[in-house]
């Protein structure tokens, strides 16, 4: 797995955090966005998000973080998602855990399988049918708008490549 190196310095990214943290305020009156950051590897991507997740974070904002690794064939598309989810799942109580997860068990069964310990005994470990794709994808959204009901929720996925190369996003 590659290290990051990130500056301590925030040096000329100054409009594009502001553009970030202008999405951020209207994520506070309830506008949902997608954002993609591109650029060359090297450019400051990574140290724009670590600034940009500092202020939010001071401000309550949750700020969830993923990434591919490259396992070439192998990744799983849901691979960033997970690494971004997974730390946030296991630090939650059972209560909250079981509040959140909801009826998205199944997916988080398949997705997350060492999170059956993080419920309070109440179902995740159920044998569940696989879902299909479609219902993997309802239930995961259904889990992200659950994460996102009782605060501002930035899941960040980073080094991802479409079918083009790393230098095209479709």
């Amino acid at each position: 797995m590659t290290s990051r190196i990130a500056s301590p310095v925030f040096v000329g990214r100054g409009e594009e955090l502001r553009r970030l943290q202008a999405v951020l305020d209207e994520a506070r009156s309830g506008v949902v966005s997608t954002v993609i950051v591109g650029g060359e590897a090297g450019v400051g991507k990574t140290r724009l998000l670590a600034e940009l997740r500092s202020g939010a974070e001071s401000a309550g904002i949750r700020f969830l973080v993923g990434g591919c690794v490259d396992l070439g064939d192998g990744a799983r598309p849901y691979d960033p998602l997970v690494a971004a989810l997974r730390p946030w799942l296991k630090a939650v109580t059972p209560e909250e855990f079981s509040r959140v997860v909801g009826p998205a068990r199944s997916a988080v069964q398949q997705l997350i399988p060492a999170l059956e310990a993080c419920d309070d005994g109440d179902g995740i470990a159920d044998v569940v049918a696989p879902s299909t794709q479609s219902t993997l994808y309802l239930q995961v959204l259904g889990l992200i708008e659950r994460i996102a009901a009782d605060a501002v929720t930035v899941i960040v996925l980073e080094d991802l490549e479409s079918d083009g190369g790393p230098d095209r996003v479709a």
